[in-house]
Parts: structure tokens; sequence; C-alpha cells
């Protein structure tokens, strides 16, 4: 209210009796900058190859939004010792790319002004590894940058990583464990202690391991596991051909032991002893499938003693039987 009993218009200032000052009623708010989320999954077209043979990568980008991102920029480095081949864009030239010679190494580089949202860019980049590289990892990293501001830097960066092996490359991978307590009383915790070890002398890649128990309920969440394992319940129907609900895996194995536990309340109405199979398969060329078996046997009650069966007749088939599919589906692949 004004000092003469006027109301005083909205949108002004009282500087005195009599006189105001406008202004805007609602001062404009200041735009935020644009912002975009670019990201990028680089995927190799094996997890394991022959040393000496070509790898193709595929670099997957897109912009989650909700802006376009300017002037983005996809680079590729390419490892020692590896060669450049090509490399392609989907859609059809949507990247603009400079790129090392045929044969020689470096860096791919490709350029766009501008990577509207959600539309996906896939880069292709083949490279040619070295023979000389056989048994060990290789690691392929992309980055994915722009000049937007980019709100999720988490997803800029991308690394593949691929096994290359020899001619003569060979993993004997063995399963063992043991258990705690035994013996063990209805609805009481068991816990079995697992070891998968790669005894060498090389590397491998997609390693499966498939548990099942007569009585012991096994769940993905009782689980402890090294890093890089990681477990899955399988639907009823899916191979083996003897059910087992859960495999655990683990994609690129070095030479070593691994250590995972699980631990299950044995059900109350238990009245036999625990039994716990185990079943290691791998894409490893593999000298002795004998110890890939294992299972143990934990008695119920107060005693003593756990009966364990280090190769099981059944088990070795089964294995036989998988390993027979996964060379079915590889030669089919191939084709």
């Amino acid at each position: 209210m004004a000092a003469n009993g006027m109301k005083r218009p909205r949108g002004t200032w009282l500087l005195a009796a009599g006189f105001a000052l406008a202004w805007p009623a609602h001062a404009a708010a200041q735009a935020p900058p644009p912002s975009a989320d670019l990201g990028i999954e680089l995927l190799a077209s094996a997890f394991q190859v022959a040393a000496g043979q070509p790898i193709t990568y595929s670099g997957r980008v897109q912009n989650l939004g909700p802006d376009p991102a300017a002037n983005a920029v996809v680079d590729l480095e390419l490892p020692a010792g590896t060669t450049f081949e090509s490399a392609t864009s989907v859609p059809a030239n949507v990247l603009t790319c400079t790129t090392p010679a045929v044969g020689a190494g470096g860096a791919v580089r490709c350029t766009r002004p501008s990577v509207t949202p959600n539309p996906l860019v896939i880069l292709h980049v083949r490279i040619r590894t070295s023979a000389a590289m056989a048994n060990n990892f290789l690691e392929t990293t992309a980055r994915v940058s722009s000049g937007t501001l980019d709100t999720n830097m988490a997803n800029n960066t991308s690394t593949s990583t691929v096994l290359l092996t020899g001619p003569d490359s060979r993993s004997d991978l063995s399963v063992r464990a043991t258990v705690s307590p035994s013996p063990v009383l209805p609805g009481a915790t068991l816990v079995h202690e697992i070891t998968v070890t790669n005894n060498g002398p090389d590397p491998t890649t997609r390693v499966e391991l498939y548990l099942r128990s007569n009585g012991l309920p096994i769940t993905v969440d009782g689980f402890e596991l090294p890093p890089g394992w990681q477990c899955e319940s399988i639907p009823v129907g899916i191979p083996p051909p003897d059910f087992y609900p859960v495999v655990c895996r683990f994609f690129f194995v070095p030479v070593g032991s691994y250590v995972l536990r699980l631990a299950g309340q044995v059900p109350a109405t238990q009245s036999v002893p625990v039994v716990f199979d185990l079943l290691l398969s791998s894409a490893a060329n593999d000298p002795d499938l004998s110890n890939n078996v294992f299972s143990i046997s934990t008695p119920l009650g107060i005693g003593s003693g756990v009966a364990v069966t280090a190769v099981n007749p059944t088990l070795l088939a089964l294995l036989a039987l998988m390993l027979a599919a996964i060379g079915i589906r590889a030669t089919a692949h191939r084709r």
C-alpha cells in the first residue's frame, strides 16, 4: 500500500513517498548450459583368439541426453604389437575417422559434429595380432568425449579383454571343496569352501562352475566370490542334461587359484548326508578332465568324517557331453 493509500502496482520498488521504480514482476531464470550423457561400450568379436589372427572391436556410442553432444570424439589406441586393418561406422560414414596406415600401429580417432540423444552409433575397428603374443591377455580401450557438458563421466571409457592363444596352449583346470561343520545337524548352516585352480601352463577363458546338492539350497545370494566371478541361477530345462541350479563364471582366468564360499541352511527335514557336486568346464584345451569334477558328502548328526569322491564317473560323463556340445556350437559359429 502506497503512502497515499493507493495500492502499489506489482513489480515496483518504493523509493520514497510518491516515487517508485519499475522492475520485472518475474525475473527471468538463467537457462542451464546444454548437457549430455555420452557413453561408449567396447566389445570384441571373441573372448579368445589365436595369436596372429585379427580381432574386430565394436564401439557402441550413445548419447542418453538430454541435449545433443557437440564435437564428439571417439579414440581407440591400438595395443602394442598389433596393427591396423580397417575402420568403418554404422550408419555408414556417420563418423569421420583418422587412422594409421594398414599394417601400422597407432591410434584411431573418429569425430562427429553432433551426436543427438538416443540413436546408436557403432564404430568397427579391425586389428591384426601377432603370433608372438600367444598366451597373453590383450586389453584395448576406447574413449568418447565431446564439447558439451557431460553429466556422467563413468561411461566415457570402456575396455575389452581378449585371450590370445597359441597352437599348443593348454590349461589344466581343477576343482576341490572342503566343508564345515562336519557332521552337520539338520537346520544348521553348512559352509562349502570351493577352490578352482588353473594349474597352467597357460591362461584360459570362459570357465564355468556348475553346482548342485541333494538337499542344501544353492542360491546366488549365498556366495562370497573372488573378484571377477559372477553367479546366476539356471532356468529349469537348460543344459547340462542332469540339472544344476547355479553356475558361476569367470571369463579371464590366469594361472592360479580362486576360492569361492557358499553358505546354506540344511533343511530341517534332511534325513540323508548332504551331497554337493561340482562340475567345471571351460574353453581351454584341458589335458586332464578327471580333476574337473568333485563331490563331497557331509554326514548328519554327531560323528566324524567327510566322504569325498574326487572322481565321479557320472559327473565325468556329463562333462564329456557338455564339452561335445561346446565343440559343436563352436564349429557351427566358425562356419
